[in-house]
């Protein structure tokens, strides 16, 4: 009997589901992401390593497992100051938010533009925004969905 209510039922109606991500008023609204912080760790011959903070927010009502996440770090240059990827599995409850922190190590071209802006913010009293774009990769049952995202953050 329950299995066929999830073939008959349920099964059919996953890609109605989740065509919808993203869509106003969609069955399943896509994960929030932002960044809320980067800090230095360490400075050395091959650039510097850093920590990314990202807080992702699930406001459905079924729990949302990431996969794995990928993004790119630019100032607002648009300059690539970073590449980086959170290769774990992270479960985020139903309607809660998580945060994920995430060591990054920076070569020295954009290790340059991350010090050339900090230094102009200090003369000009203005913070520094970098946009990070990337995927998350949300796992429901045996499939894969890739979810871009973009934000903003002041440094």
């Amino acid at each position: 009997m329950i299995l066929f209510f999830v073939v008959a039922i349920v099964l059919p109606r996953l890609p109605v589901l989740f065509t919808a991500i993203g869509e106003k008023g969609g069955p399943i609204k896509p994960l929030e992401i932002e960044v809320t912080s980067f800090s230095v760790k360490s400075i050395n011959m091959s650039g510097l390593r850093g920590t990314i903070y990202f807080k992702v927010h699930n406001p459905n009502i079924i729990p949302a497992v990431i996969d794995r996440i990928t993004y790119n770090i630019y100032d607002e240059d648009g300059n690539l100051l970073a590449e980086g990827e959170i290769p774990r599995s992270y479960t985020v409850p139903i309607q809660s938010t998580i945060t994920i922190q995430n060591d990054i190590s920076v070569g020295w071209t954009g290790a340059f533009h991350i010090i050339k802006n900090k230094i102009e913010s200090w003369f000009t009293g203005e913070k520094d925004t970098w946009m990070v774009e990337g995927i998350i990769y949300v796992n429901v049952g045996p499939t894969t969905f890739d979810i871009p995202f973009s934000t903003k953050f002041e440094v």
